[in-house]
């Protein structure tokens, strides 16, 4: 029974320690420590430990892009979490699964997690919810709705001091700019998000940042520095292994070769 309490504790230090290397934006060693986490809860017949490995690893799968292996991984600790009565669980899990795109199902799920953590008052987990709900509904093309849900996101996330959750907020306000074309508060936005990423040490938000703040630069025609701009963020997005980020880098570089009919590069 000792050794099984210690073996719980490793397990879930495992999955704290995957998120450190989320935030350092290493998906690999991320998405190791938290296959072996699940492993030891497994080994354990632990399923409260169970399901909260498998939310934190088909999250980080989901967020590498790989779609088709997180969905089922979160479906599983859904699964779990709602037979054990765990509404924190659910809510997490809920909000991880909106990852894997912007289907009306995704918005739903995510609308499921925002009213839990209303009823649980967890304030943390509302101003992620909203800064997702907020990108998801720019994504969609509605440009009116997001911006009351960023306001209380940021209001959130200042009154309790957490910056990884404002820069976000930050980040998603730049994305909204810019499909709005207001390009001065896109660079604005991005650059205050950087800021907060680096003191931070969140690497992940950061490299996404800077991708999306090359493309502000792009539009406003400062081709050069554009390129610059997408060019490291290919090597970093690369080293960290980011492979939907990276992608986003690459297409930019292309973009910058259309008006030289050198699309196919």
């Amino acid at each position: 029974e000792r050794y099984a309490s210690i073996d719980s504790l490793h397990s879930q230090a495992l999955a704290i320690y995957a998120f450190s290397f989320f935030q350092k934006g290493d998906f690999p060693k991320m998405i190791g420590a938290a296959r072996q986490s699940l492993q030891i809860a497994r080994t354990l017949s632990n399923k409260k430990l169970e399901a909260f490995s498998l939310s934190m690893l088909g999250a980080f799968v989901m967020l590498q892009g790989n779609v088709a292996e997180g969905t089922p991984l979160l479906e599983q600790s859904l699964a779990m979490y709602r037979e054990l009565g765990d509404k924190i669980g659910q809510a997490d899990t809920l909000e991880r699964l909106s990852y894997s795109g912007d289907s009306l199902e995704q918005v739903r799920g995510l609308e499921e997690s925002l009213r839990l953590n209303r009823e649980l008052g967890n304030l943390a987990g509302i101003a992620v919810c909203l800064n997702i709900l907020s990108r998801i509904t720019v994504w969609r093309g509605d440009f009116s709705s997001p911006a009351l849900w960023l306001e209380e996101a940021l209001s959130i996330s200042r009154r309790l001091g957490n910056p990884i959750t404002e820069a976000y907020a930050l980040a998603v306000s730049g994305t909204l700019a810019y499909w709005q074309g207001n390009y001065q508060k896109t660079d604005t936005c991005y650059r205050e998000s950087i800021l907060l990423a680096e003191k931070t040490g969140d690497h992940f938000s950061n490299h996404w940042s800077r991708v999306h703040l090359a493309y502000s630069v792009l539009r406003q025609g400062d081709n050069q520095q554009a390129r610059r701009q997408f060019v490291d963020s290919i090597r970093e997005t690369h080293k960290a292994g980011m492979t939907v980020a990276l992608v986003y880098a690459v297409e930019g570089v292309a973009s910058l070769n259309v008006n030289q009919n050198q699309a196919e590069r």
